[in-house]
């Protein structure tokens, strides 16, 4: 199994490893990999919610993930669906930048103002579809290639 620390933060081990070398875990796993001259990143999660007829929804999705191709975009995300007690479909793009002043001019030329500050709901015919936006710009905290603790 390949490590999820990248080369350049690896250090000699301290302690005993709680698993064997051909342990395989149970379920696919990723890690996100970033340069090491990055010190902070930007998680957007774009949600969409509705019941019935999802061809609104779908188009806003469709217009969502045209425009994560845009210079600035993203340089990941992943999609998901999840459909909940009442019967809504909730779907989630997460997407994933390097650098938040590329987040930031993309989402400018979006024209939905700055990310604390924008109202995304969206009507299309008669039916409306629910629409969020919540962001997240945690530093790396990794400072040296040996630290004891921090997130990546």
């Amino acid at each position: 199994m390949e490590s999820a620390i990248p080369t350049h933060l690896q250090c000699p081990r301290t302690r005993h490893r709680r698993v064997p070398d051909d342990y395989a875990p149970p379920y696919p796993s990723f890690v996100a990999r970033h340069a090491p001259d990055v010190t902070r990143v930007v998680m957007a999660y774009f949600g969409v919610q509705y019941r019935g007829d999802a061809t609104a929804a779908d188009a806003a999705l469709r217009d969502l993930a045209s425009a994560f191709t845009a210079d600035n975009g993203p340089g990941h995300w992943d999609r998901s669906r999840y459909v909940d007690e009442a019967g809504h479909t909730n779907v989630i793009f997460a997407a994933y930048w390097d650098a938040p002043s590329r987040f930031d001019t993309w989402f400018g030329a979006r024209g939905a103002g700055t990310a604390s500050t924008a109202s995304l709901p969206l009507r299309t015919g008669s039916m409306n579809v629910g629409f969020r936006l919540t962001t997240r710009s945690p530093g790396v905290l990794f400072s040296s290639s040996c630290v004891t603790s921090g997130r990546a």
